[in-house]
């Protein structure tokens, strides 16, 4: 069966009593005259994530013929469920599947004794280790942006304006953009022109509803990417669009008009990069590199790297983003022992000096 297909089968509508009825009490919305469930205050992709974790976690139970007591899951089934998505997924998104069944059960049952949960669930995370050693896959800014200027280049040099040079060109606009300014894919994908950013003045403007942090987020482009954007835009972005394309304003079109598929612009801009590096960057690497090049060119300002990212806490720049500073730590330290040992030399020589001129002035 299809991904798409079981993503269905996840829904609360399938889910049996109790919880369907509590998920609908949960997400219903409220008025002047009553208060909505407690899903109206997060946003709809949240819910829908904590939705498609809990309709999987029945799925398993259903399959496996296991049961389960309302509300709260038993430990033994979530730690079958854990080893079952074990086999399949990296451990991360295993850990990121628990807390959203935990937060699918909190918002179904705002009273729910969750603690035993929680705390097995905190074990886990503990003993996570990443797959992916995005580390070694970050590259120094410097180079993203030269990729992107010969990729612009390239496209350029063509005498024909055809879809595959325009698609080469907003390839190499998009490393250039996203290199200096590490916007989430997301946010990039839903920029529009004239509502979200001004090519005149190259002002940015997201909305609070529009962010991943629900706070307002507002910069200007820097020069260097404003020139690039208004080049992309007067001359390669409409052909990108198919002739009966109903445009929307949108800064990376699809052929449609309406917003590019993230997972069609995320992979043109990894397969460019790919064939320039052959090594494999992910667009949410662009965000590493910020924080890392921050944290190793100025490490006194590391705590400026989570502005640039848009996070609400530095700790979360630190443990996922920066991956330089274990290397500074480690340089460091050396460069310390280093100092320590010569310095030791150093008076050692002294010493043995010191006592060779005090044999040659007594025997004298």
């Amino acid at each position: 069966m299809k991904r798409n297909n079981r993503c269905r089968l996840w829904t609360h509508d399938n889910w049996p009593e109790p919880w369907c009825a509590a998920w609908k009490v949960a997400i219903e919305p409220g008025d002047a005259f009553k208060v909505g469930g407690p899903a109206t205050k997060l946003s709809k992709r949240t819910v829908a994530n904590d939705e498609m974790a809990f309709g999987r976690y029945r799925e398993f139970l259903c399959k496996e013929g296991r049961t389960d007591s309302y509300p709260a899951p038993a430990l033994d089934n979530l730690r079958a469920f854990t080893l079952h998505l074990s086999e399949t997924i990296a451990p991360y998104s295993v850990l990121g599947y628990l807390k959203q069944v935990a937060a699918a059960v909190r918002l179904m049952v705002p009273s729910v004794d969750l603690h035993d949960m929680n705390m097995a669930i905190e074990r886990f995370g503990s003993e996570v280790q990443p797959v992916r050693k995005s580390a070694k896959n970050v590259r120094n800014p410097i180079e993203l942006i030269a990729i992107g200027k010969a990729i612009m280049a390239d496209a350029d040099a063509c005498p024909e304006r055809t879809k595959r040079i325009g698609l080469a060109f907003r390839n190499g606009a998009v490393i250039t953009a996203a290199t200096y300014c590490p916007l989430r894919l997301r946010n990039w994908l839903m920029m529009r022109i004239g509502v979200h950013l001004n090519l005149e003045t190259g002002q940015v403007i997201f909305h609070p509803w529009e962010t991943k942090r629900k706070k307002r987020l507002e910069f200007h482009l820097p020069p260097e990417v404003l020139d690039v954007l208004r080049r992309y835009v007067d001359v390669y972005r409409s052909l990108l669009l198919d002739p009966d394309a109903r445009d929307e304003g949108y800064l990376w079109p699809g052929r449609k008009g309406g917003a590019s598929h993230r997972n069609a612009l995320g992979i043109a801009v990894k397969s460019a990069i790919l064939k320039r590096t052959r090594q494999h960057f992910n667009f949410h690497l662009f965000r590493h590199t910020a924080a890392t090049f921050i944290s190793e060119t100025t490490p006194e300002r590391t705590r400026m790297a989570a502005g640039v990212l848009h996070h609400a806490r530095v700790s979360t720049t630190d443990k996922y983003y920066i991956h330089g500073q274990r290397r500074r730590a480690f340089k460091t330290y050396q460069s310390g022992v280093r100092d320590l040992v010569a310095k030791g030399r150093r008076r050692k020589t002294r010493a043995t000096n010191k006592k060779k001129a005090g044999a040659r002035s007594r025997r004298a």
